[in-house]
């Protein structure tokens, strides 16, 4: 009787375009059959529609498909779960359902075995399947070719794994087709992957070779269980914030958000418990290009850390575990700041002694010298590709040098500052111009301007009119009063040359005076 159930998915789907009539569904007694994804928003949305709601899953909690976290949502806000059970039959009758049910048990190869000698029946308004959906196999019927398309034992299609090829030459697969059920996302890569092999069949072309994409830091590990004891002793554990739920009660009532999400200051300390699994080298690393064009595979790569992570810098985080002795930070200081020494170089007893010296301005020459992740900026957050993000010309705003920097922004956000190999710095800035771009982003940044009248007032919003013509009033009454040299003019180093001159020109030849000075001596 599996016909006579309606389909959770195509429920949902209406649900979403307002197609539905919601008073059909409120307040019934229902019945889910599955407890995939699908089920468990059926569920849930039919809670909101004041439905009293049965899952029934053949497995045990421990075997759902989803996580057991959702699970906890829906039954908080009133869902049952019925585990264990499977339908045996389902008949529709006159004003709803009576649906057979059954206890399982499971076979030595793990399979579902129904046990009908434990039956018995309920009954339901509604009866939702929710089983999930797999890749239909009529295909194999279309005709002679579609017949001699070779499958795996799990009833797929087998493919080249390199090539996504059939046993069919030129005929070729992608999606749930060769994977089983799966995402959508994952169905939609695979099926790119597919159209790439296709394009290069066609072209009588052998198909590229992908390349190396991992960036994780081999420091660290691929996986969790492969972190050096060594490397997880630099953190001290910290409990997981938990999201905040509003009160079930309330949220079925609406179809709001249910998750309160974390305050700044819960999101900032669980930013920081980040074991920072990627390599923050990567976007500079020229020795991975290097290993790259000469396929030299990761499982050559070490798989111990043999020197601990040194974090003594203020602003500079070195890792010899990743140190290929070429010397070029060493070349590279312009103040013979680091003592580095290689001991039976080339060797297996080799080891490597690094340090900053007193020397050390904190200039950061060398961790852009640097071409794999020895050395590495602390600010910078996230592993990052230098194609993915965009180098921005700029000039830096601290003095009156101005030097050439280059910005590399992504999303809006300033990734790191490095120096430009233009004069009149040549590629080397000081500490301000590489590390001191944080300000742009600080929460007390004035981005409009505020006024009050007196000190006991608060101050309050106005406009950029508003706010130069009550200075050009200011400015006109000192004057007036006290004279041209009551007034100064302080112009900034954060501001274009023409900028600054067009200020001098107002004090020199609106207001008549020469107190005209700048902060560019920092």
């Amino acid at each position: 009787g599996e016909e006579f159930a309606e389909s959770a998915l195509e429920f949902l789907y209406k649900f979403n375009k307002e197609e539905l009539d919601l008073s059909a569904y409120k307040g019934k007694r229902v019945a889910i059959l599955g407890c995939s994804y699908t089920a468990l928003e059926t569920a849930r949305t039919l809670r909101r529609l004041n439905c009293e709601v049965k899952v029934f899953y053949p497995r045990s909690r421990m075997e759902v498909p989803v996580p057991l976290r959702e699970i906890g949502y829906a039954e908080r806000e009133g869902v049952k779960f019925v585990y264990v059970t499977a339908p045996w039959e389902l008949f529709k009758k006159e004003g709803g359902y009576t649906l057979v049910l059954v206890r399982t048990s499971l076979t030595e190869k793990k399979e579902i075995k129904p046990l009908p000698e434990t039956a018995f029946q309920e009954a339901f308004e509604i009866v939702f399947k929710a089983w999930g959906e797999v890749p239909a196999d009529d295909y194999l019927s279309y005709g002679e070719l579609e017949a001699t398309l070779e499958l795996t034992p799990e009833g797929i299609i087998k493919v080249n794994p390199q090539t996504l090829e059939t046993s069919v030459k030129g005929v070729f697969a992608g999606g749930d087709f060769l994977t089983g059920t799966r995402t959508v996302i994952q169905a939609v890569a695979s099926g790119r992957r597919a159209a790439q092999a296709i394009v290069s069949y066609l072209e009588g072309r052998d198909l590229e070779r992908s390349k190396i994409t991992v960036k994780y830091d081999f420091s660290r590990g691929k996986r969790v269980e492969e972190f050096d004891s060594n490397f997880l002793e630099l953190f001290s554990p910290e409990i997981r914030a938990q999201l905040k739920e509003r009160d079930p009660q309330e949220r079925i009532k609406d179809f709001k958000e249910t998750l309160l999400g974390l305050t700044a200051e819960e999101a900032i300390k669980e930013a920081n418990r980040c074991l920072r699994c990627g390599c923050l080298g990567i976007h500079k690393c020229t020795f991975r290009e290097i290993l790259i064009r000469e396929d030299v595979g990761v499982a050559k790569a070490r798989k111990k850390m043999r020197y601990p992570i040194q974090k003594e810098h203020p602003l500079l985080e070195v890792d010899l575990n990743k140190c290929i002795a070429c010397e070029r930070c060493v070349r590279t200081c312009p103040y013979s700041a680091i003592f580095f020494k290689v001991y039976n170089k080339g060797k297996p007893t080799e080891f490597i002694t690094f340090r900053f010296t007193e020397a050390c301005v904190s200039c950061g020459a060398c961790v852009d010298a640097c071409p794999t992740g020895a050395i590495i900026k602390k600010d910078l957050l996230i592993p990052y590709s230098r194609k993915e993000a965009k180098p921005v010309k700029s000039v830096c705003t601290f003095c009156g040098v101005g030097c050439n920097l280059t910005v590399w922004v992504k999303n809006n956000t300033i990734l790191e500052v490095t120096g430009l190999d233009l004069p009149p710095n040549y590629g080397y800035t000081c500490v301000k111009g590489r590390f001191g771009y944080e300000f742009y982003k600080s929460p007390d940044r004035l981005t409009k301007p505020l006024y009050r009248k007196t000190l006991s007032e608060e101050f309050k919003e106005i406009s950029w009119d508003e706010a130069l013509d009550l200075v050009a009033q200011g400015l006109v009454r000192i004057r007036d009063r006290y004279g041209p040299e009551a007034l100064g003019f302080l112009c900034s180093a954060r501001t274009s040359n023409e900028e600054n001159y067009l200020l001098q020109k107002i004090a020199r030849g609106i207001f008549k005076t020469n107190n005209v000075d700048n902060p560019a001596r920092v």
